[in-house]
């Protein structure tokens, strides 16, 4: 699980790195209630989320969503265009 949860962040930052053209990235993590919670905030160009998922783009996305299903976990995603991203994961942990 730790190493999923290790490809999961590396593949977040990837994605920032490649398409969102942020000049910051802030990563948040905490163990609360036997679930680990993961937060990356970044400020790029943002991109609308719904119209991603419907147009099957995004691969990265869908192999982010992938992982977090195997480990149980749950992931929401807030985006807009020009408002950068945020990410946040919940997964039962340890």
């Amino acid at each position: 699980k730790d190493l999923i949860i290790l490809r999961l962040l590396q593949e977040i930052i990837n994605n920032i790195i490649k398409h969102a053209q942020a000049t910051s990235i802030q990563i948040d993590a905490y163990i609360k209630s036997d679930a680990l919670f993961l937060t990356v905030k970044e400020n790029g160009i943002g991109f609308n989320y719904d119209e991603s998922k419907s147009k099957k783009s995004g691969m990265g996305l869908a192999s982010i969503q992938k992982r977090i299903e195997m480990i149980k976990g749950k992931i929401d995603v807030s985006s807009a265009p020009e408002k950068g991203t945020s990410v946040f994961i919940e997964i039962p942990y340890p």
